[in-house]
């Protein structure tokens, strides 16, 4: 990947009905950064939905050790 290439993270860590709603906003972003590099962190049985069509690049688990400091007491 390219280093002066745009990178967007989107937290959503819902259900499949919040992937579902999500994946116009996704599909927003996508259309005015083009280029950019756009990562979904959430739940990955369901965001691959929005990775398949081309909309984001990649998925990775909000449950993932490097997200864990998100969810608790104390500095990022």
């Amino acid at each position: 990947m390219n280093s002066d290439r745009t990178r967007i993270l989107i937290i959503r860590p819902g259900a499949l009905g919040d992937t579902v709603v999500t994946e116009p906003v996704v599909a927003a972003i996508r259309a005015r950064h083009p280029r950019a590099h756009i990562e979904l962190a959430g739940r990955t049985d369901y965001l691959p939905l929005l990775v398949g069509p081309g909309l984001a690049d990649a998925c990775v688990s909000t449950d993932s050790a490097a997200f864990t400091s998100l969810f608790g007491p104390g500095r990022l």
